[in-house]
């Protein structure tokens, strides 16, 4: 819902000049400043990651990609935690371990988790 506000804003925005580039490169820079702001104080009052759950980069990205590759966890993994700690999005990926899948659709397919893993529990399925 935020990311279809924000985006309706910018669209009405550009609108009401269509023909000068000045005008466009004016709106997009002030999303971007608005979006920023928004972004570090939802961090500071909340939590730090919360503006990734309605950013319209992070949006866009999951609804096109968000389920081509998952995070797969072999019976292996020992549920020590060191792949969370590293998660740049904080999922709980050892809860996942009994689905044998990480079903989160926010993850940034960084590796760092797989590269961190002492019983090389985790893999890439194939992309889809």
């Amino acid at each position: 819902m935020v990311f279809a506000l924000l985006m309706g804003f910018m669209v009405w925005r550009l609108s009401l000049d269509p023909t000068s580039w000045r005008h466009w490169g004016t709106v997009f820079w002030s999303m971007c400043a608005l979006t920023t702001a928004l972004a570090v104080i939802v961090g500071l009052i909340y939590h730090p990651r919360s503006w990734c759950a309605f950013c319209p980069v992070g949006t866009s990205a999951n609804a096109l990609g968000g389920h081509k590759q998952s995070l797969e966890i072999s019976s292996g993994c020992r549920e020590c935690g060191k792949c969370e700690k590293v998660c740049a999005m904080n999922l709980g990926i050892a809860r996942h371990k009994p689905a044998g899948v990480v079903a989160e659709r926010d993850c940034l397919r960084c590796s760092e988790c797989v590269a961190v893993c002492p019983a090389a529990a985790l893999k890439w399925s194939e992309a889809a």
